[in-house]
């Protein structure tokens, strides 16, 4: 496995493509998202399009930074989830312990100034965070703006 990083002006990317190595590095990713909590971004995208499935050791590992990054006031979004082993989802396997877009641009739109987030308050919920609220969307036409929800 390979991992590319690039730094976007609001978050940190992180680009895993799978090699036709036998042997999974994943020395490789822990550093990546060491790097990446030390930043200074709100988030954390780990871009998967390049893995034809989720090994479960890599979703232990992004679960584990998840939280990590969580305690550092950051979010960790795994977009373009492959299915896992399994064949079950990342939604299904992590029971709402990783944030999951399923493009760039839905990450995007989970980042915390197009989006309210506020903690769960239900019993089970471990501290995590919910999606409460879709960002509203500005039309301008010829007579002024109008807002959508």
């Amino acid at each position: 496995m390979q991992v590319y990083r690039e730094i976007l002006p609001n978050s940190y990317l992180l680009i895993l493509v799978d090699t036709s190595s036998r042997l999974t590095d994943v020395s490789l990713l822990r550093d990546a998202l060491r790097r990446a909590g030390r930043s200074g971004k709100d988030s954390v995208w780990i871009d998967c399009s390049g893995l034809p499935m989720l090994k479960p050791t890599l979703v232990a590992i992004l679960t584990h930074y998840a939280e990590w990054l969580r305690r550092r006031h950051m979010e960790l979004i795994v977009c373009h989830p492959p299915a896992t082993l399994t064949g079950a989802s990342l939604e299904e396997t992590c029971a709402g312990e990783l944030l999951v877009a399923n493009t760039l641009l839905d990450a995007e739109l989970m980042m915390p100034e197009h989006t309210d987030y506020r903690s769960a308050d239900t019993a089970g919920s471990k501290g995590r965070r919910t999606l409460n609220s879709m960002p509203s969307v500005s039309i301008r036409t010829g007579l002024g703006a109008r807002s959508s929800s």
